[in-house]
Order: C-alpha cells, then sequence, then structure tokens
C-alpha cells in the first residue's frame, strides 16, 4: 500500500506541476503576450497623441516611444504561444517598423493618423490570439488537474483503509488551493478581477497562485487604465459644455436627461434646479416648445431659441440660446418703422392741409390776374402792366396745377382716392390728349403726332384720371426735348391681348440712375439750380402711381442724349366678367404675365424671367415633375386671380385664391393649362412629367 500510495502520490503531484507548468507557461507566454500587446497598444496611442505637428511627430519623445512600442511588439512575439500568434506579432512588428519610418522621414501627421487606424485593428487580433491562447493551456490545467483528481479518487477508493490519512492530507495539501485558484481563475475569467486568490505555498501550486496573482493585477491595471481614460473623455466634453454659451441638455431615448451644462439651468433658475441625471425632462419642463424648435420668452423678458439635434444611437440634444439682443433689434426696427410710418402720414396731412390752403389765394391770384388781362373797366394805362399781369397769371396756374398735383398724389399714395371705372376707348382719349397738347409742342418748336390701330381700345379706367397721366407724360416729353425734336404717341395692341401706349421723343433721354430719380416724388434729374427745364418733379410719379390704380404698368427705357420711350401698358376690357374684376380690384393672369410673372418650382433652376424691349415676360409653357407645386408669383403690387379648369389640378389653400402668391400643385402626370376669364389668350401650358 505504501508503494501504491507512493506512486499515487508521485503521480499526482507529477500531474499537479505539468498543471503548474501549464499555467507558468500560459502566464509566461500567452498572458504576458497579451499584456505586452496591449501596452503597444497603449504606447501606439500615446506616440499618435504626440504627432500634433510634424516636429513633434520627429521628436525625441516620439522616437523613445516608437522604440518602446517595436521592444513591445518584438517581446509578444517571443511570448507569444501559437504560430498564429507569433506569426500576426512577427508582421505587425514588420509593418509597425515601416510605418515608424515613414514617420521618422517626416511624413505627414495626418497621413500616419490614418494609416495608423488600422493598426491598432491588428494590434487588437494580436491580443485575440494570445487570449486564446492562454485559454486554451488553461483548459489544459483544468484537465490535467481534472485528471489527477479522477485517478487519486480512484486509488483512495481502493486503498481507502490503508492510505486514508494520506488521501486526506493529500487533499488539503494539494486539492483545496487547486479548487481555489480554479474558481478564482474562473470569476477573473468572467470579468471579476477583484476575486480573492489564495496564497500558495514554494511548491507548483503555490507558483500557480502567484502566477495567476501577477496576471489578476496586471488585468486590473489595464482595466483601470481604461476606465480612467473614459473618465477623461467624459471630464473633457463636460468642460467644454460648461464653457459654452448656450445652455446644453442631452436626453436619452427615454427622453430622461443624461446631462445639463450651467447655462441649461441660468435660463430656467427654479426647475432646471431640478435638471438632475436620470429625471425625466418632460417632468420638469413640461411645456412642449422647450424641446423642440421654437422660441420662447422667460419671466424676466429674455429669449431663447431652441434647437433640437438628433444622435445616430437616437438620444437627443438641446441647444437654448439667448435671442434677447436680436428680438430687441427686431423690437426696435418695428418701432422705427411704426416712427416713419407716422412721419409718412404726418407728411401728407401737412400736405393735404398745406395743398388746401394754398388753393384759395391762389384762385384768387389767378382770379385777378384773369380779370386785369382782360380789363374790363377799361386799359391798365401802360404795357408793361398787361406784361406783368401774363407772367402772373402764367406762374399762378403752374403754382395751382403744382398744388393740385401734390393733393392728388397724397391721396393716391394713402390710398383714400377712389376710382370710378368704366370703359372707355384709350385710343380716342389718347387723341384728345395729344390734340390738347399741340399748343405746347408748337411753342417748344416739337412736332407731336399720334397713331392708333384704327379700331377702339376698350379698356376699363377712369377718364379724368388716366387723361391726367397721359397729359402728363406727353408734357414731359415736350419739355425735355430739343428744337426740332418729335414726340411720337402709337396706341398698339400687343400678343397678349394688352394695351401698349408707347410716347417716344427725340430729347435728352437718362440714364438709369436718372429714371430712378425720375420716379420719385420731387426728384428732380437735374437738381441743381441753374437747371435749364422747370417743374418740381411730380408728372412722373403722379403719372405712374395713377397707372397703377388702373392695373396697368409704366415702363420707361432711355437713351442718354438720344430720347426716351415711356410704355403705359393696360389690360383690355374684353368682357363683363372683366369689368367686375376691375371694378374689385381683382387682375387676371393674362396682366400678371405681362407685368413680371415669375414662375418657380422644384424641377426648374431658378425663377425665370425674360427681357425683351424692357419688358419683363414669364414663358407660356414650363415642364415640372408630378407632385410639384408651381409657385405663381406677381412682382407688382396688385393681387391676382389664377383659375384653373381642369380637375386633377390642386390649389395648395384647397380653394381659388386671390393673393400675391398661389400655389397650384399637380398631383399626376399630363397637360394642362391655366389661365384666366378675363383674357382667354393669356395661358400658362405645364407639362407635368
Amino acid at each position: 500500500m505504501s508503494a501504491i500510495t507512493a506512486g499515487l502520490g508521485a503521480y499526482c503531484l507529477e500531474e499537479i506541476r505539468f498543471a503548474g507548468g501549464v499555467v507558468v507557461d500560459t502566464f509566461d507566454g500567452p498572458l504576458q503576450s497579451v499584456n505586452f500587446a496591449r501596452s503597444a497598444a497603449a504606447g501606439f496611442a500615446r506616440l499618435l497623441g504626440r504627432m500634433t505637428t510634424a516636429e513633434q511627430a520627429r521628436g525625441a519623445d516620439a522616437d523613445e516611444l516608437a522604440d518602446s512600442l517595436r521592444e513591445d511588439l518584438r517581446i509578444a512575439a517571443e511570448r507569444a504561444l501559437s504560430d498564429r500568434a507569433r506569426r500576426a506579432a512577427t508582421e505587425l512588428g514588420t509593418t509597425i517598423r515601416l510605418w515608424d519610418e515613414r514617420r521618422r522621414a517626416g511624413s505627414d501627421p495626418a497621413a500616419l493618423r490614418q494609416q495608423a487606424e488600422p493598426l491598432f485593428n491588428r494590434i487588437d487580433a494580436l491580443v485575440e490570439y494570445t487570449l486564446a491562447d492562454a485559454f486554451k493551456e488553461r483548459a489544459e490545467a483544468v484537465r490535467a488537474s481534472t485528471r489527477s483528481l479522477r485517478l487519486a479518487g480512484g486509488a483512495t477508493i481502493g486503498a481507502l483503509l490503508l492510505s486514508a490519512a494520506i488521501t486526506l492530507w493529500l487533499a488539503l495539501l494539494i486539492l483545496r488551493p487547486l479548487r481555489h485558484a480554479a474558481a478564482a481563475a474562473d470569476r477573473v475569467a468572467a470579468g471579476d478581477f477583484e476575486a480573492p486568490i489564495p496564497q500558495g505555498g514554494s511548491d507548483e501550486t503555490g507558483i500557480l497562485l502567484r502566477s495567476m496573482h501577477v496576471m489578476q493585477a496586471n488585468i486590473r491595471e489595464l482595466v483601470e487604465r481604461e476606465r480612467d481614460f473614459r473618465r477623461s473623455a467624459e471630464r473633457r466634453l463636460i468642460d467644454a459644455l460648461e464653457s459654452a454659451r448656450q445652455g446644453v441638455v442631452l436626453l436619452d431615448r427615454d427622453d430622461r436627461v443624461v446631462l445639463a451644462n450651467a447655462q441649461a439651468r441660468g435660463f430656467f433658475p427654479r426647475p432646471a434646479g431640478s435638471l438632475i441625471v436620470g429625471e425625466r425632462f418632460i417632468d420638469v419642463f413640461p411645456h412642449d416648445a422647450c424641446i423642440g424648435n421654437a422660441e420662447l420668452e422667460l419671466d424676466d423678458d429674455r429669449w431663447i431659441r431652441v434647437a433640437r439635434s438628433t444622435t445616430v444611437e437616437g438620444d437627443v440634444f438641446l441647444f437654448w440660446s439667448d435671442v434677447s439682443e436680436l428680438k430687441q433689434r427686431e423690437l426696435q426696427l418695428m418701432r422705427a418703422k411704426a416712427e416713419a410710418e407716422g412721419v409718412s402720414a404726418a407728411k401728407s396731412r401737412f400736405l393735404e392741409t398745406m395743398s388746401h390752403e394754398l388753393r384759395t389765394p391762389l384762385h384768387a391770384m389767378i382770379g385777378f390776374s384773369e380779370m386785369l388781362e382782360q380789363a374790363p373797366y377799361g386799359p391798365l394805362g401802360h404795357d408793361e402792366y398787361a406784361d406783368w399781369t401774363k407772367e402772373v397769371l402764367r406762374g399762378g396756374k403752374r403754382l395751382a396745377d403744382v398744388v393740385d398735383k401734390v393733393l392728388l398724389l397724397t391721396k393716391v399714395e394713402g390710398g383714400g382716392e377712389a376710382l370710378k371705372f368704366d370703359v372707355q376707348d384709350l385710343g380716342r382719349l389718347a387723341a384728345a390728349c395729344v390734340s390738347a397738347a399741340q399748343d405746347e409742342a408748337s411753342e417748344a418748336l416739337v412736332d407731336l403726332a399720334y397713331e392708333g390701330p384704327g379700331v377702339p381700345v376698350a379698356v376699363m379706367i377712369e377718364g379724368q384720371k388716366l387723361r391726367q397721366a397721359i397729359r402728363d407724360l406727353i408734357s414731359n416729353a415736350i419739355k425735355f426735348n430739343k428744337p426740332g425734336g418729335r414726340v411720337d404717341v402709337r396706341l398698339t395692341i400687343d400678343a397678349f391681348d394688352l394695351a401698349r401706349l408707347d410716347i417716344v421723343d427725340t430729347g435728352i433721354g437718362m440714364t438709369d440712375e436718372g429714371i430712378e430719380i425720375a420716379r420719385r416724388p420731387f426728384g428732380q434729374v437735374d437738381a441743381s439750380l441753374s437747371r435749364s427745364f422747370e417743374g418740381v418733379g411730380l408728372g412722373l410719379p403722379l403719372a405712374e402711381a395713377l397707372i397703377k390704380q388702373h392695373g396697368g404698368r409704366l415702363d420707361i427705357i432711355s437713351d442718354y442724349g438720344v430720347g426716351t420711350t415711356v410704355t403705359v401698358i393696360l389690360p383690355l376690357a374684353a368682357s363683363e366678367s372683366a369689368a367686375e374684376d376691375r371694378r374689385r380690384g381683382t387682375f387676371g393672369f393674362a396682366s400678371i404675365v405681362a407685368f413680371g410673372l415669375l414662375l418657380a418650382a422644384p424641377s426648374m433652376a431658378a425663377d425665370v424671367p425674360i427681357s425683351q424691349q424692357g419688358r419683363r415676360f414669364a414663358p407660356n409653357e414650363v415642364t415640372i415633375n408630378a407632385g410639384d407645386t408651381l409657385v405663381i408669383n406677381n412682382d407688382d403690387e396688385f393681387d391676382h386671380h389664377v383659375q384653373i379648369p381642369d380637375d386633377r389640378m390642386k390649389f395648395d389653400s384647397g380653394e381659388n385664391p386671390i393673393g400675391k402668391s398661389v400655389k397650384v400643385k399637380f398631383p399626376t402626370a399630363g397637360t394642362f393649362q391655366v389661365g384666366c376669364a378675363i383674357h382667354p389668350k393669356m395661358s400658362l401650358v405645364v407639362t407635368v412629367k
């Protein structure tokens, strides 16, 4: 029995020694290889962190880190247990060496960082290989221990009575530490790096336990290092958020607070004190605007703008920005606008009052001057008196005309001048204006002629007001002409069924800047005291205002030193429905086309106004995609009424609108026609693909 016991003990000791050797080889081999591979990864990360500039990439610190990196990889290759791990470590060391040579040669740090990304993956692969080898060796040790236990158990049963004491002693001396060591190894493998490992003696079991202590300490150090790195990154993020001028709140998918900076708490002192990590945001801020894109006014009269951004993981960033200064500027602009409108209204009231006050003495002066000119009670006594009387009468009439124009322009601009429309022949009215201006033209040595289409041109107008506008335009053409010059007044009907009255002169002309000045009330192109022409700059602005009241447009083309063409464009009165629309102030699609219709759709590159002879037209055909919405914009100041006879077309608002901008949606493919009752020929053909 002693021999059996001795043989059994010798066998068990041999198995234990074998298991201890496996553990020692596991620690000295793959586990140490893991440690050095992870050390290489950490060193590589530090090396990349130092490479912010090309000089730092080639510095002594970088060289030292690179040498340490290569040494770690060399040791990892030596300690690798399997051919696969050694081959991976050797190839990685070669790649790192080539990368380091490029670094020492002065390659671009950004390019080196980009090349380093796959190297981290290869280092991770090396760690995985060596960990697999370690687990393989650990399994071998466990199997050896199990075999020893089984054999010892069988021999113990066979020699139970003779070797009970020896078996018990061996169990107490050897098996218990092994069981504790195996259990501790399992807990460490499961992630419990604080699991207690028993102390061993100087035998193989003690060596095994000491190796496990070292392994546990190394793994714990690596894990702590990773945790410290994560905490450092989180602290840097929090510091950046705390120093931001915006309030920042991060919510998870369940709308629970992940973090909130001090600026966010500063916007809402009372509820924001409850911005505790883990709390539901909606419980603290029930207002929907706090979590959406909106603007909020705070209790202290501050304004904040809320912006919402969702991350790929589903978390939500809320950014709260203080826009109080912007709101203050908007308020100041609104007040300035109101003040300007008040000043403008006061100016209009002043001009209207002064015009009325000036009329009475002016009419008295004109009446007395006419009486003196007629001399009903006998001659004045001297011819000079008659000349002076004519000058007084002429000046009084000119001043009265200015006062009347100021009063009328004030009413038109203020919207207080209501027009009474009826259908009239524009040709007859234009011819009458030309006839009335013949004396003025003869006095200025200017030829004045009229040319019409030979047929009535029916338009919906108020004759007196439009006559005054045309008369002022003809008077300007005569006034700013040259002796021997010409003024031609031509009336035509264009392809869009629009009446065009062109007043063409061969006068002094204007520059583009001069045209802009002349369009303004009291604008004088020649503003010097020694200017050659009389007038206060009201004729053209008043004429344009009256024409716009008629739904028309005034175009001016001028060539400085050559002459000017002023064009009055008016829609024809083609039907009773057109007359009714004109009385209501609603102008048809045709007039909008001629007055600068702009078409825009997603499939079009941009708005497409076309310039032709100083006028702007839109194309009468357009192609868009199915589902697109066609936006019809009126760049003039009048509303328009778009009609769509096809049921497949839909207004964006759901009903037939009247306004500055009309949206028509085309949900299906086909060819559609958009037009109006006033001008049936004025239709827009829309091809939907």
